[in-house]
């Protein structure tokens, strides 16, 4: 057996339901009283919560720990009115012996995404075993719940245990299979049962939220048999159905008139339907008149032991502005672009506001009552050097927000790259001018590197001397550099260094720059012819001089 105070936690096991994609988060729970007895019954109300915009099937599981047992019934969740919405079947929660499932509707949460949350109530019966009087603590996983739980009371009969007679009266029992209540009236009579021959009449009459079952009312017991109770005490037991023909009953089913047998005892059965299951407490009232006696009123009441449940998610609307542009890849920095928003509640006055927002960048507004209209509207946007913009355009600028959904909006900008251009004047001079040919054609070449939104860039043009040449159109802000390419080698001449004024050209958008190319070539004087060198003539050969000799004399 228990005593003091106890922990008992929630079941692991699966629930019975269809398995949910989004489960709700349980955000508390307790017993509507503070204590009870064992194999008594109690009730369990909580709240509950789901994330924004949750996968569906989405729904509600509370499992039962060991010591409580559910009252096995079923009832729908109903979402709570909302100023002019009314109050709407959202789901559907059943309790079995080990849980409450709910199952919330897949069209609710498509109309009412954003916080989401409820409540829910239901009668369990205590199972927990004590030898006295303990504080127990229910663990549900996120939450937990405490109730005092003491031994039953009571026991057999030591005194007045003899049936002496009893008065009218009249209780209610929740049948949970059938959902529907039992209200049992009960004739006064003495300690010998009715005297016989005199005429009972049983008027019945169900308080708000209920509807009379007529094929299960106006139903009379009877018996004629003084017994135990089961606790010692002397009481009428052993009731048995009254044979439909020996009384009758009116059209409506809620009137009996019975014609008494001495020494009977009777009780009337009559059985409503709760069809108002916001009702907490059920009323029911009866006449009893016996013979010529007074007529008597008996009142009773029973507590909704079917459970309830109630959500509600917000209808209201979102939207969000997505910022996309079009055009070459530009770079704007930390450059932002102003959207003014009107939003016209269906009641109400309008609400203006503005925000700024970056390029690939998205804007959330808060929430407004749906069936609100927004319009939107941009404003000129910074200008940017080199560049231009062309009208925005909103994939939609005016629409009405629908409940429970964000219209995403997108917002493109036009970026245009604005051009220029450069012109080369070609120029000629020098000595040796005159020895160009007239037709000599001469290659400007250019080149920049890429910039904001361009890509890098050649090309070339070709002039003739004296001519001006435009470039094509070029992107603004590019960095050009003009070159030439070496010209034609001209006989009798020699080409001095190319001379190029504005060499150096940054774009302007919607001009042209002036660069001018001078050629200087030098005329170079012809190579005198040299005079050739005469043949010197030979000097005449000389003879050797004659030396006289001896005169011969002979041998």
């Amino acid at each position: 057996m228990l005593a003091g105070s106890l922990a008992i936690l929630g079941l692991t096991t699966a629930h019975a339901a269809p398995p949910y994609t989004a489960s709700a988060n349980l955000t508390s729970m307790k017993f509507t009283q503070e204590s009870t007895t064992t194999g008594s019954r109690a009730e369990l109300v909580g709240t509950w919560s789901l994330p924004d915009n949750p996968a569906t099937p989405a729904g509600l599981v509370v499992n039962l720990p060991e010591g409580l047992k559910g009252n096995k019934t079923s009832f729908p969740m109903m979402s709570e009115a909302h100023g002019a919405t009314p109050s709407e079947v959202m789901g559907q929660c059943t309790v079995t012996d080990a849980q409450l499932a709910c199952d919330i509707d897949d069209a609710y949460i498509k109309r009412n995404p954003l916080n989401l949350k409820g409540t829910f109530a239901f009668w369990v019966d205590v199972t927990t075993k004590t030898d006295a009087e303990t504080t127990v603590t229910y663990d549900f996983g996120d939450v937990s719940a405490d109730l005092v739980v003491t031994p039953p009371t009571g026991g057999s009969c030591v005194e007045n245990c003899d049936f002496t007679g009893r008065d009218d009266y009249k209780w209610g029992y929740w049948d949970n299979e059938t959902q529907s209540i039992y209200w049992t009236v009960v004739v006064h009579a003495g300690p010998t049962g009715a005297a016989g021959g005199e005429t009972i009449v049983v008027t019945d009459t169900p308080g708000k939220g209920q509807s009379l079952i007529k094929d299960r009312s106006a139903i009379v017991y009877w018996t004629n048999t003084i017994g135990d109770d089961g606790k010692g005490k002397q009481w009428p037991i052993n009731f048995t159905e009254m044979p439909a023909g020996s009384y009758t009953t009116n059209a409506a089913h809620d009137e009996v008139t019975i014609v008494a047998t001495k020494g009977y005892f009777y009780e009337v059965i009559f059985v409503t339907d709760p069809v108002d299951r916001t009702v907490t407490t059920y009323d029911n009232s009866a006449t009893v008149k016996v013979g010529t006696e007074e007529t008597k009123t008996v009142t009773s009441t029973q507590r909704n032991l079917g459970g309830s449940a109630t959500g509600i998610g917000e209808n209201v609307g979102r939207f969000s502005v997505t910022k996309r542009l079009d055009g070459p890849p530009i770079d704007l920095g930390e450059a932002t672009f102003t959207v003014t928003y009107t939003v016209t509640p269906p009641q109400g006055d309008p609400v203006t506001d503005s925000f700024e927002i970056g390029a690939g960048k998205t804007w959330t507004s808060g929430d407004f009552p749906r069936d609100s209209v927004v319009t939107l509207t941009e404003a000129t946007p910074v200008a940017q050097p080199g560049w231009s913009w062309g009208t925005p355009t909103f994939s939609q600028s005016e629409f009405t927000l629908t409940g429970g959904q964000l219209s995403e909006i997108v917002l493109t900008n036009t970026a245009s790259l604005r051009t220029g251009g450069f012109e080369v004047e070609k120029v000629l001079t020098g000595t040796g001018a005159s020895l160009v040919p007239a037709d000599t054609e001469y290659t400007i070449g250019y080149s920049y590197p890429a910039g904001n939104g361009f890509e890098a860039g050649t090309g070339t043009l070709t002039l003739k001397a004296g001519e001006k040449i435009k470039s094509p159109d070029l992107p603004s802000g590019a960095k050009v550099t003009v070159t030439e390419q070496a010209p034609v080698q001209i006989a009798g001449a020699t080409w001095g260094e190319v001379s190029i004024e504005g060499g150096t050209v940054t774009i302007a958008p919607d001009e042209t720059t002036p660069v001018k190319v001078t050629n200087t070539i030098t005329k170079v004087p012809p190579t005198p012819t040299p005079t050739p060198t005469p043949t010197p003539t030979p000097p005449a050969p000389t003879k050797p001089p004659v030396t006289p000799g001896l005169p011969h004399t002979g041998n």
